[in-house]
């Protein structure tokens, strides 16, 4: 049993190297969220018997974490308050509302550390005179050519703590002639303190 349950791993992860390769960056992000709408402020904690359905739920928080928080900021107003500090505008008013949104959906280490994200000493997102900022410093953009507007999701593994499952969506690379090919992700979700989690960002 184990050694089949190591083959299928196995061969997802393989599945996600070949999706990964040839993986391009570039000054042009727009259009990277495509296949998630998601913009809700509040995400309801996957809790009991996990399947499919929760999962998709968990996978497309991440999307939105990773393209609408993370890569690309949340909605900021234009003044800054102070140096390239924006108050952030709708979604979330104060740090604890996006704090707790992130942290139903990842682990508490990656939440942490998705939250407490500092370049060159300034951090991306925090409290100031009690409204939620963004840090104009810490803005980057970047190429991103998958979709995962049709993605598929399989389980591979579940047992009652930890849940492997591939995702996979398709790239579209810049190329003379460019074609569309699959690209994979293995994602592992864990169940801490009786909610489940994802324990990175796929993207």
């Amino acid at each position: 049993m184990k050694k089949f349950i190591t083959a299928i791993l196995a061969a997802a992860l393989l599945l996600c190297a070949c999706g990964k390769t040839g993986e391009t960056s570039s000054a042009d992000a727009a259009g990277e969220s495509k296949g998630n709408e998601a913009s809700v402020s509040v995400f309801e904690p996957v809790k009991g018997n996990i399947g499919e359905p929760e999962l998709r739920r968990l996978f497309e928080g991440n999307l939105d974490c990773v393209f609408n928080i993370i890569r690309n900021p949340l909605p900021i107003e234009p003044e800054p308050v102070a140096d390239k500090l924006h108050y952030v505008t709708g979604r979330f008013t104060v740090y604890a509302e996006l704090e707790a949104y992130i942290n139903a959906i990842y682990c508490a280490d990656t939440a942490k550390e998705l939250l407490e994200y500092e370049l060159d000493g300034h951090r991306r997102y925090l409290d100031h005179n009690g409204r939620l900022c963004f840090d104009e410093y810490c803005a980057a953009a970047a190429g991103y050519y998958v979709d995962w507007a049709d993605y598929t999701l399989t389980v591979e593994l579940l047992d009652e703590k930890d849940c492997y499952f591939t995702v996979v969506g398709t790239a579209e690379y810049p190329a003379d002639e460019p074609k569309k090919e699959p690209y994979a992700v293995l994602a592992h979700a864990v169940c801490e303190n009786g909610v489940w989690k994802l324990e990175q960002t796929y993207y």
